[in-house]
């Protein structure tokens, strides 16, 4: 991403110099936008030396007012040098209007929604939900259809009886025998063969991870088909939404946001000893003025990988209890598998090799579609010749 872009995420550290405390460049920033709110702060780590830091602008104000002020209503980031605070870029977020600097979130949101908002979003959940069908289609058409041969059949009936376990193994044997085609590739015969060979082995040999992307592409998309399947098939907790306070926003919490990360902190450190995991670090606290809620996230030995920190809390930003604990693993074995798939489906796990294989099922993915698009236009020509003879 920073390829499209270098000036907005990288920067230069003086040296010597100190990064300023994400609470008061928040501050400072703010005092550059009247009439907006930020509402979510990264907490950087050592490795983010040479990053720049990245916020959401949020209007609090009418756009007539905003623009009153001098500032761009349309751009919603902006990217601030955290060792002086001077602000490098700014863009609306996925506007390709806007040049290269756009570029890869405008990928992204074509990726999850063909850029077209929650039409394309819901659009894309139906076509993953046919692709998960699909997957249990194909898979079943590749099973052998054939019957056992007569001198076969007498063989595992002699021993039906006195030996099943002999049966069992010899049964199998057979059937697993007549599937093993599906698997190979005729490359010595014609060309329509080596197609259709490519279709049905190459769908066998990465079946697993086209499940894991089509499944996990309805719980991104589809969530009100996703939640019940999962709560149907094994333990799942559903994280309900919290409740809006009130009609009016509270915009400016009762406890403030350094006060707030002490608080979530330790609540955080006294759920992990009693629960039995590991801090590894904090990675972001964010507010929400419609339900007057503190967010808390952190990366923990319970996350899948070492990018994305799901271990997260809530806090009632008036009087600082605890509103909900959200663990990534180790609670429900739905939940488990739910992060699991969306890590696998974001390559978050395994490092560099995981990200080139994501990238190489890409382009299996391209061959599987234009070879069925191949096998399709071929049975529709047959059958049309056949049907004007």
């Amino acid at each position: 991403m920073a390829s499209f872009g270098p000036q907005l995420f990288s920067v230069t550290p003086p040296l010597g110099a100190v990064r300023i405390d994400p609470f008061e460049l928040r501050e400072r920033v703010l005092q550059r936008y009247p009439g907006r709110a930020i509402n979510w702060i990264d907490l950087p780590s050592e490795a983010d030396f040479d990053h720049t830091v990245s916020y959401g602008l949020e209007s609090v104000l009418s756009s007539e007012a905003v623009s009153a002020n001098n500032h761009d209503d349309r751009d919603n980031q902006i990217f601030v040098n955290p060792y002086n605070g001077v602000i490098v870029g700014q863009r609306l977020t996925g506007d390709i209007s806007q040049g290269r600097k756009n570029f890869m979130p405008f990928v992204y949101s074509l990726h999850y929604s063909l850029a077209l908002g929650t039409v394309g979003s819901y659009l894309l959940g139906i076509v993953a939900l046919l692709w998960t069908l699909d997957c249990f289609v194909g898979f079943y058409l590749t099973l052998p259809i054939r019957k056992i041969q007569r001198t076969q059949l007498s063989v595992v009936q002699s021993h039906s009886l006195t030996r099943p376990w002999l049966y069992w193994f010899f049964t199998s044997f057979i059937w697993l025998k007549r599937w093993m085609p599906a698997w190979k590739l005729r490359w010595n015969g014609v060309a329509h063969k080596v197609v259709f060979d490519l279709h049905r082995a190459g769908g066998l040999w990465v079946w697993a991870m086209l499940f894991v992307f089509a499944w996990s592409s309805v719980g991104f998309n589809l969530s009100a088909v996703y939640q019940p399947v999962m709560r149907l098939l094994m333990p799942y907790s559903v994280t309900e939404k919290i409740q809006i306070k009130s009609t009016t926003a509270l915009l400016v919490p009762p406890i403030g946001w350094q006060a707030a990360r002490r608080l979530a902190a330790a609540t955080m450190a006294q759920q992990a000893k009693e629960k039995g995991f590991v801090i590894r670090r904090e990675r972001s606290i964010s507010y929400n003025p419609d339900r007057g809620i503190y967010e808390y996230r952190t990366l923990s030995t319970l996350d899948v990988g070492d990018k994305s920190g799901n271990t997260r809390l809530f806090i009632d930003a008036t009087d600082g209890r605890l509103v909900r604990l959200d663990l990534p693993t180790g609670v429900k074995a739905g939940n488990t598998v739910d992060t699991w798939l969306m890590a696998l489906h974001t390559a978050t796990v395994w490092g560099l090799p995981m990200q080139i294989f994501v990238s190489l099922m890409g382009g299996m993915i391209v061959i599987l579609s234009v070879t069925g698009i191949i096998i399709w236009w071929r049975k529709y020509k047959a059958r049309t010749v056949a049907r004007q003879a």
